[in-house]
């Protein structure tokens, strides 16, 4: 059955291969490696020689300006694929946010028509993150970026009661949304008080809302 746009936005990315595609993962030539929170997984300028699927864990892509700023361009979680394509963008970094176990699809590397449906959804989270950033003040575009990390939770089946813990540092959420450390403290104490996240411990609880309001 074909997926609409925005159940392919939120299935993860090795969903949207063919089977032959996605059994090259699970094949004799696959293989696994550790990746530990904080490390970098894929440097600007450097494509990967097989893409990889990450198995645990949270990472996010980033593009950097030379005097070191960044800005976080998506988050990837498990399910979703590391540098979707050769012909992807290599001024791309990928970073670990936790710690990470990726699969390696060996030998075998996908062609630019296999990775077509996951580059398509690539670029409309990126639109969808345009988007925020340019119409939605601090307030809705952090919310909505938050209820899209739990909608693609819940797909992934990652989320058991009505709470999902969310492992994103302040300096995430501040990358992602483009406004200071400062301004995020202030907006995750707004939506505190909404009662759509509870904080404590380094971690971030969100919980079910209305999603008509972002």
């Amino acid at each position: 059955m074909r997926l609409s746009a925005t159940e392919a936005v939120l299935r993860p990315e090795i969903d949207l291969l063919d089977a032959v595609s996605r059994a090259a993962f699970d094949g004799p030539e696959a293989s696994q490696r550790g990746i530990p929170a904080g490390a970098r997984v894929l440097t600007g300028g450097k494509v990967p020689s097989s893409v990889e699927v990450i198995r645990s864990g949270w990472a996010a892509n980033y593009r950097s300006l030379k005097d070191g700023r960044r800005q976080l361009l998506s988050f990837l979680l498990p399910g979703d694929l590391i540098c979707a394509a050769e012909f992807a963008d290599a001024t791309v970094e990928t970073e670990a946010i936790t710690e990470l176990r990726l699969q390696s699809s060996g030998v075998r590397n996908l062609t630019v028509v296999e990775l077509h449906p996951v580059v398509a959804v690539q670029t409309l989270r990126m639109q969808e993150m345009l988007l925020s950033l340019g119409q939605r003040d601090a307030v809705e575009r952090t919310a909505a970026l938050l209820l899209d990390l739990f909608d693609r939770a819940v797909a992934r089946q990652m989320v058991h009661t009505d709470t999902f813990v969310i492992p994103l540092a302040q300096k995430h959420l501040s990358a992602a949304l483009g406004i200071s450390p400062v301004h995020t403290s202030r907006v995750m104490n707004i939506l505190k008080t909404a009662g759509m996240v509870e904080l404590g411990h380094g971690k971030l609880e969100v919980s079910i809302v209305s999603q008509g309001v972002v």
